[in-house]
């Protein structure tokens, strides 16, 4: 959800040209030892599996009272990165959901997220020790860059440029 659709479309264009076969918006009912088994009941063999089926918020996270989690299971935070509604407990990388008002989109789960996250939260960790206003995140993501099969790869930059190319 994080990527542009123009860069959606050059990474499926790229790996059908490639003759990979990609699915999407199909759910996956079973993982065997050779075969994949869909919701539909269609079975495909497999000599590798590779799963991309997103980021998910640990099931504890549902059984901790007071803790607000978005549709996917990861907990919702402040602009300060604080556990919403919590005044002791931050909350960043996958297990977060971070709203972005800039770039209208939630902040992705990645490691470079995530690092970019921690380098606010020891602040705020000092700043609430030390009774001060907290800092506010503000999310600098400057984009994906993917590699899709030999030399190729495809960018998406600064929420404006998407490129591709060997």
């Amino acid at each position: 959800p994080n990527t542009s659709d123009k860069m959606r479309s050059l990474a499926l264009k790229r790996l059908k040209g490639l003759e990979i076969e990609v699915l999407v918006n199909t759910r996956v009912a079973r993982i065997g030892s050779n075969k994949v088994t869909l919701e539909n009941g269609v079975s495909m063999p497999t000599d590798v599996t590779i799963w991309t089926g997103g980021v998910k918020g640990l099931d504890l996270f549902q059984k901790i009272n007071g803790i607000l989690l978005d549709k996917q299971g990861r907990i919702l935070v402040e602009k300060s990165l604080l556990v919403k509604g919590q005044r002791n407990i931050f909350a960043i990388g996958d297990c977060s959901y971070f709203y972005d008002e800039k770039s209208k989109r939630a902040v992705p789960a990645t490691a470079w997220a995530a690092e970019e996250e921690a380098d606010v939260v020891w602040q705020n960790i000092l700043r609430a020790l030390d009774g001060v206003k907290m800092l506010e995140y503000k999310s600098d993501f400057p984009g994906f860059v993917s590699s899709a099969g030999g030399k190729y790869a495809i960018a998406h930059l600064y929420g404006q440029i998407t490129i591709s190319g060997f």
